[in-house]
C-alpha cells in the first residue's frame, strides 16, 4: 500500500540525515488518482476530480482516511505521523532563539488537531532544545494546565528555561484572558525556582502569536 513511500536513511560516524522521498510516479499524480491508489474508491476520486475542475477547495484528508479498512486506517495515521516527525527534524534550529523557530517547530505537531493541547520546549543554558513534553490535552477551546506538572519536568530535565506553546484550533491568533493569568501564573512559579518563562507561543493555523514578541514577558 504505502510501497511509494521510502524512507531513506544516510549515516555516518559523525552525522546523521533522513530524507522522506516519494515516488516520482505518485508526485506527479492529480488528487483524485492519489485518492483511488490509495482507497480503489471510484465514488471519491469522482468527486475529488470535480472538485479539481472547479478549483476549489476539496475533501478533506479525514474524509479519505475514513473509507479504509481499520488495519490500512493504521497505516496511513503511522505514515501521516512519521512524515510529519521527519518534516519537524528538517528544521534547523539548533537553538530556540526566535518565535518563528518555535512555530516551525510545533506547527507539524499542532496544525491539524481539533483541540487544544499544551506543550513545554526544555531548554538548557544555551537555549538549545533538551526535550519537549506535552503538558495536558483539552476541549476545542481550553486546556486545563496544573503549573505543578510544567515545573516538575522543568526541575527533572535540568532546565534552565523553557517555553510554553499551545494551539488554538479555532484559528484565532489572539491569547484569551484564561491564556494571559495561565501565562503570568507559570512565569511567577518559575521565578521561585529560578528558571526563565522565555515565551508562550499560540499556534493559529498558519499564523501564530509570540508573548515575548508583543513585549508581555519582560521582567518587573
Amino acid at each position: 500500500m504505502f510501497a511509494s513511500i521510502n524512507l531513506l536513511i544516510f549515516g555516518s560516524m559523525k552525522t546523521k540525515r533522513t530524507v522522506f522521498e516519494v515516488n516520482d510516479v505518485y508526485r506527479v499524480m492529480e488528487n483524485s488518482e492519489l485518492i483511488y491508489t490509495l482507497t480503489n474508491s471510484e465514488k471519491l476520486k469522482r468527486e475529488e476530480y470535480k472538485y479539481e475542475q472547479m478549483e476549489i477547495e476539496g475533501l478533506c484528508l479525514s474524509d479519505v482516511l475514513e473509507t479504509l479498512t481499520p488495519s490500512r486506517k493504521k497505516v496511513a495515521y503511522a505514515a501521516i505521523e512519521l512524515y510529519k516527525r521527519l518534516k519537524e527534524g528538517q528544521v534547523e534550529s539548533p537553538a530556540l532563539l526566535s518565535s518563528n523557530n518555535v512555530y516551525k517547530m510545533m506547527h507539524p505537531v499542532l496544525c491539524d488537531i481539533a483541540t487544544e493541547e499544551m506543550w513545554v520546549l526544555l531548554l538548557n543554558s544555551s537555549s538549545k532544545l533538551i526535550r519537549k513534553v506535552r503538558i495536558s490535552c483539552g476541549g476545542i477551546n481550553t486546556a486545563p494546565v496544573d503549573i505543578r506538572v510544567i515545573m516538575k519536568q522543568a526541575l527533572y530535565y535540568n532546565a534552565v528555561s523553557f517555553i510554553m506553546v499551545h494551539n488554538h484550533p479555532s484559528g484565532a491568533r489572539k491569547p484569551s484572558s484564561a491564556d494571559d493569568r495561565l501565562t503570568e501564573a507559570v512565569k511567577k512559579a518559575a521565578e521561585t525556582l529560578d528558571i526563565r518563562l522565555v515565551d508562550h507561543v499560540i499556534v493559529a493555523g498558519n499564523n501564530y502569536y509570540s508573548y515575548a514578541d508583543e513585549g508581555r514577558l519582560q521582567n518587573r
